[in-house]
């Protein structure tokens, strides 16, 4: 007797409301594929951390012997900064590819697991694009030649074409392990 896993472990997210990572990270022992990955990088941090330090600075020595509006400017522009930085933290693409379709999630914008069944897709491809040139950036972006795009880092993606006509491009770091899993799922 076979029991497809993919059902059970959508049931069990649906009605315990288990966290996405506990799913991903049991899909990950059968033959699918399964990535996580964050739109912040390190680097990104550390480009953050000197201007994050100099805006400090700044409203130190302005504390002592400077205007309240110096004070307010830097005090808004330390918040906006921390805000940003938080909200690099949260995006987070979690993509999985098994027997029963293309599941992903990508908080904030795509909070709950959304799956395509291979019945809803006309093809997927592993495609290369330019986050730049086609999207105009990372993060939740439209682009007019591969639609919605849900981009974090690399220059890789899954590219799915749904069967309704609509299409969408989801950020792809290890590109060799997806095409080995989408040709054992061909068979």
């Amino acid at each position: 007797m076979v029991i497809k896993i993919g059902p059970v472990v959508r049931y069990i997210f649906r009605t315990l409301k288990v966290a996405n990572a506990v799913i991903f990270d049991l899909m990950k022992q059968h033959d699918a594929f399964s990535e996580r990955s964050r739109l912040f990088t390190p680097i990104l941090f550390l480009l953050f951390l000197p201007i994050f330090i100099l805006l400090v600075v700044l409203l130190i020595k302005f504390m002592y012997n400077g205007d309240k509006v110096d004070i307010i400017a830097l005090s808004l522009a330390i918040l906006l900064q921390l805000a940003v930085f938080a909200l690099l933290l949260i995006y987070r693409l979690s993509v999985l590819v098994d027997e029963d379709g293309v599941h992903f999630t990508y908080p904030p914008h795509v909070r709950k697991l959304r799956t395509i069944p291979w019945e809803d897709i006309d093809y997927v491809q592993v495609v290369e694009f330019n986050a730049l040139g086609d999207f105009l950036g990372w993060g939740y972006k439209r682009s007019p030649k591969y639609g919605q795009g849900y981009l974090t880092q690399g220059n890789a993606g899954l590219f799915v074409v749904k069967k309704d006509g609509t299409t969408f491009m989801l950020s792809i770091l290890n590109t060799q392990k997806l095409q080995e899993i989408l040709h054992a799922l061909e068979k």
